[in-house]
């Protein structure tokens, strides 16, 4: 049987720093919001516990769970571009048909950046080992420094199906079955960085006195950058280090 306790001992700390810039001329708006932070909690929300995070804590050693939220992307970047493109609304050389053509043509662009999502090392431990059965992510020991747990882009592994060798698994192993509380820190690594830019752009033709036809061409992911969200983290099945079409996203 197991039992679960709701406590006093939980905890969230969020930093931030907010700038917004506006920006308004004649033909050109641009809007950019950029947000540097920091969350730091105890274990995630219930129902956010996404990429091996967990919503319970080990009760023997509470302050273990203490780390950056889940959630937590320090920096996040988004612009919002509109411009009223200039090219030949006052050239007099331009008459009639080509003048309408060339010129009232309105860009747009929407680009967000920000950094990328965390992850939590986890693993399974035996039957013989488990302290419960609640959902508790158990973590696994790892050596060495945290920063070099991630192996470098251009040595991952890459085929149709997957993106593997993320991890550098010489770092990380199975903690002793009378000790299952591993040293790997939670949500201690960060997954790649986010970018994605989306542009249009637009224009009304007069045909008549009261008929107008617009023109509308909107292109997502313009330079078809691939976003990853979070590898297999569960350091005792097959999929682990590894991003999978479904963790991956790529418009074209």
């Amino acid at each position: 049987m197991s039992l679960t306790y709701s406590g006093g001992v939980g905890f969230l700390k969020y930093n931030s720093l907010q700038v917004k810039v506006q920006h308004q001329m004649k033909s050109l708006f641009i809007l950019n919001s950029f947000t540097w932070s920091k969350a730091f909690d105890l274990a995630a929300a219930n129902g956010e516990s996404a990429n091996g995070d967990s919503e319970f804590v080990n009760f023997a050693n509470i302050p273990g769970d203490a780390g950056v939220s889940g959630y937590n992307q320090p920096l996040n970047d988004s612009l919002a571009l509109t411009w009223d493109m200039p090219f030949g609304r006052n050239n007099r050389a331009l008459h009639g048909t080509v003048k309408q053509a060339i010129s009232g043509w309105t860009l747009t662009a929407i680009n967000r950046m920000t950094s990328g999502l965390l992850i939590n090392l986890t693993y399974d431990p035996a039957t013989t080992a488990l302290t419960t059965d609640l959902g508790y992510s158990y973590r696994p020991n790892i050596t060495g420094n945290v920063s070099s747990l991630i192996i470098p882009k251009k040595s991952w592994t890459r085929s149709a199906s997957a993106t593997s060798n993320v991890f550098n698994v010489s770092q990380i192993s199975v903690p002793a079955a009378n000790a299952p509380y591993g040293n790997s820190g939670r949500n201690s690594l960060i997954g790649p960085g986010y970018y994605n830019l989306d542009a249009g752009i637009h224009k009304t033709f007069s045909l008549m006195e009261k008929l107008n036809l617009t023109f509308r061409a909107e292109t997502f992911n313009v330079f078809n950058n691939t976003n990853f969200k979070s590898p297999g983290t569960d350091y005792s099945v097959a999929g682990f280090g590894q991003y999978t079409n479904r963790k991956a996203e790529r418009l074209s």
